[in-house]
């Protein structure tokens, strides 16, 4: 446990009140406990959409680093526009800076997607004022529904202009 924990490492090597014959983690997921245990020992890692929060919450509680990385990356890929600020609000009251850059580039790429959400609309305080700034500082392509649909398709529009345009020249 010490090897891959600074926490464990602390509580079995420090001076700390928990090193005793028993340890107790409170408000802990039994369930996401499991996830850590399985790799901390087997480093196998397999992390369950249900449990990606809790993890998240329990490897940065351990110290457990290449966990917390881990599960950094597993949830930003399940990031939706109804979710995002959710995982945003978790990411930042964590310390969770990899998952909050994730979130970044999400709302860059899907703006008008996360602003026309209903969990977004609900949103209000510090949080829903820092993305409407956001929002403006993203190019207006961005901020529209054609804007995540076609964003791939403009570049080759202008391939073919290029081309057409080569070729008139010859």
């Amino acid at each position: 446990l010490y090897l891959l924990s600074q926490y464990f490492r602390s509580v079995f090597f420090g001076n700390f009140c928990e090193a005793s014959e028993s340890l107790e983690l409170k408000e802990c997921n039994p369930a996401a406990l499991d996830v850590v245990l399985e790799h901390i020992y087997y480093d196998r890692l397999d992390i369950p959409t249900s449990l990606l929060n809790d993890v998240l919450n329990l490897a940065g509680y351990l110290v457990c680093d290449s966990l917390f990385v881990q599960a950094q990356r597993d949830l930003s890929s399940k990031l939706q526009p109804d979710n995002f600020v959710e995982v945003l609000d978790l990411a930042r009251s964590i310390g969770a800076s990899l998952l909050e850059e994730y979130c970044m580039d999400f709302c860059k790429k899907f703006a008008f997607e996360i602003r026309h959400c209903p969990a977004f609309e609900k949103q209000s305080g510090e949080i829903k004022v820092e993305l409407e700034a956001l929002f403006r500082t993203i190019k207006t392509e961005h901020l529209t529904p054609e804007a995540s649909e076609g964003e791939s398709t403009k570049g080759d529009e202008s391939d073919e202009e290029s081309k057409s345009e080569n070729q008139s020249a010859d």
